[in-house]
């Protein structure tokens, strides 16, 4: 699992790191870090699973940061650090999966670590494709299931595989609220429909656009499930 840490604060970067290092033993898992400082506009934070974030080095920019990683990568789970509660409602109103208060302590460090190891490891979608390759992506990237002539295509944000199982296997992997089911031969994220009508339902693709068709069956759940999914219903 790969973690970054940005802070210029060397007392709570030796203190983090040692507990990161407790964790990794304690709990058996491996851990890859890497550490940056204010000098970064964005750090090593975009190949990251779990990213630890100081308000205190740069407040602003730490803020402008964390607008950014969860613009270009909308899973990634942020750890904040600070020794006062300014910024506590902001951390609050982007989600942030905890917010530590200095001097960092080792039980509410394997607190936040565990919380987080649970949801990057909920948030991804793993499968084995034609080729025997396993591959995983966050459910987030995942943009839509589409079964060809029996064979499972899986459309996402990096690219396109042919899947070695069925759908009914994978469809059981996607459990997010995000997924709906328009048709039978189809999964799709509801975050990249961009219209529908009686008919179909449009996707945004990085190679395009796709549509795809609605059974009679299952129009009226996918219609409901999708405007309550963006607050219309």
């Amino acid at each position: 699992m790969n973690i970054a840490v940005y802070t210029d604060d060397l007392f709570s970067k030796n203190s983090l790191l040692s507990f990161l290092k407790d964790f990794s033993s304690e709990k058996n898992i491996s851990l890859h870090i890497t550490e940056s400082g204010t000098d970064n506009e964005l750090p090593h934070c975009q190949d990251s699973d779990i990213v630890f974030l100081d308000f205190d080095c740069d407040g602003e920019k730490t803020v402008s940061i964390i607008k950014k990683l969860q613009t270009k990568k909308a899973a990634v789970i942020i750890i904040a650090m600070a020794s006062d509660t300014k910024h506590l409602d902001f951390s609050m109103d982007m989600h942030l999966t905890r917010f530590l208060l200095k001097p960092l302590e080792k039980e509410r460090v394997f607190s936040a670590l565990e919380k987080a190891v649970s949801e990057a490891e909920n948030g991804f979608f793993m499968f084995y494709d034609k080729d025997k390759r396993f591959i995983r992506v966050r459910k987030s990237d995942v943009i839509m299931l589409e079964t060809k002539n029996k064979i499972v295509m899986v459309y996402t944000r990096m690219g396109t595989y042919e899947a070695k199982e069925n759908m009914k296997n994978l469809r059981s992997r996607l459990d997010a609220p995000m997924f709906s089911v328009p048709h039978n031969s189809y999964t799709v994220n509801m975050n990249y429909v961009y219209e529908f009508d009686r008919d179909t339902v449009g996707i945004i693709y990085p190679g395009g656009m796709i549509k795809v068709f609605f059974s009679e069956k299952k129009r009226y759940e996918f219609r409901r499930k999708y405007l309550k999914f963006i607050g219309k219903d």
